[in-house]
């Protein structure tokens, strides 16, 4: 039941969440566990058109929220417990057109859900029908048509009540009989119980640990899942504030609740084939949720990955076939891709590409951009034979362009000593070098709030002189990036 994953390159992603929803929902950046720019998901900052929330919590970054894209062709079984859910209360005009491949099994088949690589499969014997499976992995609070006024009204009832308050109001309501039907269904499924009719014994309620869908809003080809964006990932407490979990007792926090819902998971009959750091959500107080279902890798370089990375793009889209020959994937370890490299199976780009995302960078976001150094001065052409030319890479960008004498005076003079002050490639840097892209209000936020054209650089020279940042990715791959999209 599962078909090639639905990759998009992040600046059709970006159009797509714009044809979707219009300017009103500002794609941030998009989520991939590869090193490229290609994925399903992206983090999307919601802007307040309604009441009962402050414009100053849409500021924060509490607006922020995933949407991740399912096509409907190749999630059939989701599809159509979407369209099930839909149809019990009206809310989805489901196209009656749709092909769907997937017929519904029977509640004594061996299933295959149809959720992601990870090989979800419910092996039970038949005492759960893959609805009620579906339910209990995947509770969705809300079904909509795909629009920016209903992720908008998720988004600020998200963010106006105290989910737990919620909860218990809405019982409260459902026990005294006062609240509405579309209230009713929608705590229930929040909770994780299908609203259709089985003998079965329910398989239990949603699992705290496993992270909520706000809602899935429909197109006519794709699914919408809607998710909070957590502050955190284990991944990145791992690798880069592993003194985050201070104590014994946060330690086994984490793993309590894992297991936990593991053991949730095996008793419903599920697979949950692998699991990474990168999976499990984690908010300020190390309450972890579990994403079980989960787009697959989109980084590999293997023959139908070119193909899958265009289902979702545009007809003839330019980024879709720029990185269609790397070799390298989500997959690997850096043991693994140091081997590769050692032994010059992958270039030093693509060694460099990995190593970013190792450091935790990520396509589209400007305080996070993958970075990669520049090579040549622009002097004078180099030779192969000369050092003319040539960027001198036993030194940092920084130290070349300010000094060492500079340097040393920082790293004197400041409470806590250290040589550079920002890093090795800025917000400031990112958005200058893609200056011919990207939208005036960015630049505006970014940069300075007077756009004057005359005051970017002009050229290449200009730009490696103007910084002492080290460059992106896409001037050694794509020429687009250097031309004005007006």
């Amino acid at each position: 039941m599962r078909g090639e994953a639905s990759a998009v390159c992040f600046d059709c992603l970006e159009q797509r969440i714009k044809s979707d929803f219009s300017d009103q929902i500002v794609f941030s950046y998009g989520l991939s566990d590869s090193p490229l720019p290609f994925g399903s998901s992206a983090v999307v900052k919601v802007s307040d058109s309604s009441e009962g929330v402050a414009a100053s919590d849409f500021d924060s970054s509490s607006s922020q929220f995933v949407l991740e894209y399912i096509r409907k062709e190749e999630h059939g079984c989701l599809a159509d417990y979407v369209e099930s859910l839909g149809n019990s209360n009206g809310a989805v005009e489901c196209d009656e057109n749709l092909d769907c491949s997937h017929s519904k099994a029977t509640d004594d088949d061996d299933r295959e859900l149809g959720l992601g690589t990870e090989n979800i499969t419910c092996e039970s014997s038949g005492s759960f029908s893959r609805w009620r499976t579906l339910a209990a992995l995947l509770p969705i609070a809300q079904i909509s048509n795909c629009s920016a006024s209903h992720l908008q009204k998720l988004a600020s009832s998200f963010l106006s009540e105290c989910p737990e308050d919620d909860i218990l109001a809405s019982l409260n309501r459902l026990i005294d009989g006062e609240s509405s039907r579309q209230e009713t269904e929608s705590f229930l499924r929040l909770l994780g119980l299908p609203l259709l009719k089985e003998e079965s014994d329910l398989p239990g309620l949603r699992h705290p640990n496993l992270s909520p869908v706000l809602g899935v809003l429909t197109s006519s080809d794709c699914l919408v899942s809607v998710l909070p964006k957590a502050p955190f990932t284990l991944e990145n407490v791992l690798y880069y504030s592993p003194s985050g979990l201070k104590s014994e007792w946060h330690r086994n926090f984490i793993i309590y609740q894992l297991l936990s819902v593991l053991a949730h998971l095996h008793g419903l009959g599920i697979s949950h084939g692998d699991i990474r750091p990168s999976k499990i959500f984690l908010s300020d107080s190390l309450w972890s949720w579990l994403k079980i279902y989960s787009k697959p890798d989109l980084g590999s370089g293997d023959a139908n990955s070119s193909t899958s990375r265009r289902s979702l793009c545009v007809e003839g889209c330019y980024s879709s076939g720029l990185y269609a020959d790397l070799k390298i994937s989500s997959h690997l370890d850096w043991q693994t891709i140091f081997d590769k490299w050692w032994k010059g199976e992958v270039s030093n780009f693509e060694y460099l590409l990995f190593l970013n995302k190792l450091a935790g960078r990520r396509w589209g976001d400007h305080t996070f951009h993958p970075v990669m150094p520049w090579v040549i001065d622009f002097s004078k052409k180099p030779e192969k034979d000369s050092d003319s030319g040539w960027r001198d890479l036993r030194k940092s960008k920084w130290r070349l362009a300010k000094g060492d004498e500079q340097l040393d005076f920082t790293y004197s003079t400041f409470e806590i000593p250290h040589h550079v002050s920002d890093e090795c490639l800025s917000e400031l840097a990112v958005c200058s070098y893609k200056a011919r892209r990207l939208p005036l209000s960015v630049l505006r936020k970014a940069v300075r709030s007077v756009y004057e054209p005359n005051e970017y650089p002009s050229d290449m020279q200009r730009l490696y002189d103007w910084t002492p940042d080290e460059c992106i990715p896409e001037f050694y791959c794509d020429s687009a990036s250097l031309l004005s999209s007006s």
